[in-house]
């Protein structure tokens, strides 16, 4: 059942035109697939493209994992906090900064910390802009709780989310996720931005990133 539901999974991506690149797949998936490539400083496509599209110059990357696109972003920004749960992930991070530091002398304007953003409100302070990159739908009940506290801080101009395609799809073909509910709805563009509109934001014409096919929805501080 599982490999007939994936065919047909796959041929509907390719009546959309979308194909998977050497770097698709899940986030962690393909950087334990591609590591030691991106430890030699080879970025991944996804993340340069997230990287030019993500507004802002404080930046907190919430569910950071492998720390890939915080050290990325945090080449052209003035700083950049990416926060994760798995003490794993949170680990490669800091390794990945270490190496990537002591092979050309930057990455110091990154910040990892191994938290929940619920347990760490005080990253909201001193940020203007906050991401979540496939990571929103997986808070399920705190993210309207999370989205209220961003909406109360004045300083933060810009929230992005990035939706998941896979995810999106096979919520269009009527797979449920028990898991996630109807939060699951969250790896939408609908979702997304009605989740934005719902707590004021003025909301950017969504993105369909060309490296995964996944959307991007970008909201502003309408003042």
């Amino acid at each position: 059942m599982r490999k007939s539901i994936k065919r047909l999974l796959k041929k509907l991506l390719g009546l959309v035109g979308w194909r998977r690149t050497p770097w698709d797949g899940t986030h962690q998936g393909s950087f334990k697939r591609n590591k030691e490539r991106i430890f030699a400083g080879d970025i991944p496509e996804r993340y340069k493209e997230l990287s030019s599209l993500i507004p802002g110059n404080r930046i907190l990357d919430v569910g950071s994992a492998d720390g890939t696109l915080a050290l990325h972003l945090s080449a052209t920004r003035e700083h950049v906090y990416g926060v994760e749960q798995s003490l794993p992930r949170y680990q490669t991070a800091t390794a990945l900064q270490k190496t990537w530091s002591d092979r050309t002398g930057g990455y110091r304007n990154c910040t990892f910390l191994n938290a929940s953003l619920l347990d760490k409100p005080e990253l909201f302070e001193d940020v203007d802009t906050v991401t979540f990159i496939r990571v929103i739908y997986h808070l399920g009940e705190h993210a309207d709780g999370i989205m209220r506290k961003i909406r109360e801080k004045q300083n933060i101009r810009n929230v992005v989310l990035c939706g998941n395609r896979s995810k999106e799809m096979r919520l269009q073909n009527g797979e449920n996720f028990k898991q996630l509910g109807d939060y699951a709805r969250l790896a939408t563009e609908e979702g997304m931005v009605h989740l934005l509109k719902h707590y004021g934001f003025w909301v950017d014409p969504p993105i369909r990133l060309e490296s995964t096919g996944d959307c991007l929805v970008i909201g502003h501080r309408p003042y």
